[in-house]
């Protein structure tokens, strides 16, 4: 009989929709699948699941070297392949289909192919049991091996690869696919402009030894631009695109200008990026940069750039500078950020509807000391936001402020949806909109003995653990002399009904006022401790910082210490788990200026966005 595999019996459920099919229902008239690709139909996410974002567990495994399967896993897909591409029956299809169809593809794959692609087997095959994979599977784990079965052979099957790799959990083996076949880097540049996120720097990496001219101008233009971090991009980009030499003329328009400020800024940061020294034209880049930005009027965004810039040349670590040109450039970066249009702009911008706008208002208000409370103020009550910036406005709260803050608080969230009963829920699902905002307050409370005791009571009732914790550990920082008469009953009905023994035991202490601040963070430490080592680090250094600052920053980490799921199976798995209280990382990042100012706040991250722009952060916790 002859080979075919049109004839075999599909291996996987019929009924379930196959990945390609679905994707080719949802391009855009560009090509691509916009800038949130849409969630795959193979896993039904539940309320309150928190997810990898499209491509991000296998692109933190391939930049940190994690992830690789045993040599009996190897052989066992090398030998279902090789049996499959000699004879096509069912039983053969299904042998291999249940080897590829569970999650972990890319702990096999290159061990695989070494194999497959020296056992002399027909390339039409190879191909064929490519295709089917990558055409008709219901999961990505083997539509991703049937793409990389498709990038042994040329000619490559082009509209495959990019129809699939348009979705970032597969770009990395279209990229792969591409890279190995002849005429690779003009299907890896359609590629790359097809995706935003893991998507596009996973194609970008592989264009870093393009001398196509097109292809460097756009590295330079928009190549670094990516949902994740710009940092990943950034000197990538600036080489590949020759950024110094284009910077070096005398003139240069708009576009590259903006552009170069975006990436000299993620350069000078470094992590999880290359380091700044390791760019060697970093020193004239800036040099010219700040030439061709301070002929122009200059933007707010400008603006984000050059202070990131600054900040660096306060203290250029590991790039020699001779001084007279470090003082230079300092003046230079001082006299633009110090122009007289930039505190009106700034102030009008927090008022801007456009979330852009108005991150880019806000960072400048904080590089400049404007005052922005009465704008942020207005903000919320006019409802400019669809996540009303309460972080924001609660940090710029004093003493003489709070009850203003309070009383619109009290008028502007729907308090009345929060207390109803312990849970374990995270608060990421919809209809927890209400949690999230009445957080912020129990965040800041800790610092206003005696304020806001019925927002607290609201947070010992929530369902959600971070509401839970925040509030007792605000009640915690109160003098006892200062608490409302009804605050020791109300601990003790919260004790009396509350679903952890964690939070129960964390109530007690408070209640008992028996164990100090410093010894119940203590607790927290060592319970990070026996996680990973790296995170009790951190903790220990947050732990070290000014009490206000640490009070915003731990409740994450009290979720963290009091999650049940495990923490040792691998490092994604670890950081998977900070995506429930982000509070240290992301609020001390963006305070710092280390989210780009063209991404939306973190408060206005969806679930997929907070995965994929928390776990690359987290990373540089767990494994390096």
């Amino acid at each position: 009989m002859a080979w075919a595999l049109d004839r075999i019996r599909p291996p996987w459920d019929e009924s379930r929709p196959a990945i390609f099919d679905f994707l080719l229902e949802r391009f855009n008239s560009d090509g691509s699948l916009g800038t949130e690709p849409p969630d795959l139909p193979d896993v039904v996410l539940e309320p309150e699941t928190v997810v990898f974002g499209p491509g991000t567990r296998d692109g933190i495994s391939r930049h940190f070297g994690t992830d690789f399967a045993s040599s009996d896993v190897v052989a066992a897909v090398v030998g279902a392949v090789t049996k499959l591409a000699r004879r096509s029956t069912s039983a053969r299809a299904a042998a291999l289909y249940s080897l590829v169809s569970e999650e972990g593809t890319l702990g096999f794959v290159d061990g695989a192919l070494g194999f497959i692609a020296n056992n002399n087997l027909d390339p039409d095959r190879l191909r064929a049991i490519g295709r089917w994979l990558a055409t008709q599977a219901p999961d990505r784990s083997s539509v991703k091996f049937g793409i990389a079965l498709i990038g042994l052979v040329d000619p490559l099957d082009v509209d495959t690869v990019l129809t699939l790799g348009a979705h970032d959990e597969f770009t990395l083996y279209s990229a792969v696919a591409a890279s190995n076949s002849s005429g690779g880097e003009r299907t890896l540049f359609q590629l790359a402009k097809r995706v935003h996120g893991w998507g596009r720097i996973q194609t970008v990496e592989r264009l870093a030894d393009t001398e196509d001219p097109e292809i460097q101008r756009w590295m330079l233009t928009e190549g670094y631009q990516n949902s994740i971090m710009y940092e990943y991009l950034a000197m990538t980009c600036a080489q590949t695109g020759r950024l110094a030499d284009a910077l070096a003329a005398d003139e240069i328009d708009d576009d590259l200008t903006t552009a170069a400020g975006e990436i000299l800024a993620a350069i000078v940061i470094g992590q999880p990026g290359p380091q700044p020294s390791e760019y060697p034209d970093l020193v004239p880049a800036i040099e010219d940069y700040l030439r061709h930005v301070g002929h122009r009027r200059g933007t707010l965004h400008d603006h984000v750039s050059v202070s990131g810039i600054r900040r660096f040349l306060d203290e250029p670590v590991s790039v020699e500078i001779a001084e007279p040109l470090l003082e230079t450039l300092r003046t230079d970066a001082d006299e633009f950020l110090s122009r007289d249009h930039f505190p009106g702009e700034a102030t009008a911008g927090l008022l801007n509807p456009d979330g852009v706008a108005y991150s880019e208002a806000l960072t400048t208000a904080g590089e400049l000391g404007i005052d922005a409370y009465d704008a942020l103020y207005e903000r919320i009550e006019q409802s400019l936001d669809e996540r009303p910036a309460w972080f924001e406005l609660l940090r710029a709260t004093d003493e003489g402020r709070l009850e203003r803050t309070l009383e619109l608080g009290r008028a502007k969230i729907d308090l009345a949806a929060i207390p109803t009963g312990p849970s374990n829920a995270i608060g990421l699902a919809a209809g927890f909109e209400p949690h999230g905002e009445l957080l912020s307050f129990l965040q800041e409370l800790a610092r206003f003995p005696g304020h806001g005791w019925d927002l607290i009571s609201v947070g010992l009732r929530s369902p959600t653990v971070q509401n839970r914790n925040t509030a007792i550990r605000a009640l915690q920082n109160w003098p006892r002399e200062v608490w409302p008469d009804d605050a020791a009953a109300a601990l003790e009905a919260m004790i009396a009904t509350e679903v952890r023994d964690d939070v129960r035991t964390f109530a007690g202490d408070v209640l008992l006022g028996d164990v100090p601040i410093d010894e119940s963070w203590g607790r927290t430490i060592t319970k990070l401790a026996e996680r990973s080592p790296k995170l009790a680090d951190l903790a220990r250094d947050l732990a070290a910082t000014p009490p206000g600052r640490r009070l915003r920053s731990t409740a994450g980490f009290g979720d963290f210490a009091m999650w049940d799921g495990p923490y040792d199976s691998e490092p994604w798995d670890q950081a998977r788990v900070f995506v429930s209280g982000l509070d240290a990382e992301f609020n001390v990042t963006y305070s710092e200026g280390r989210l780009n100012s063209n991404k939306e706040r973190h408060e206005n991250l969806t679930r997929q966005e907070a995965g994929s722009r928390a776990l690359p952060l987290m990373n540089r916790l767990l494994v390096g």
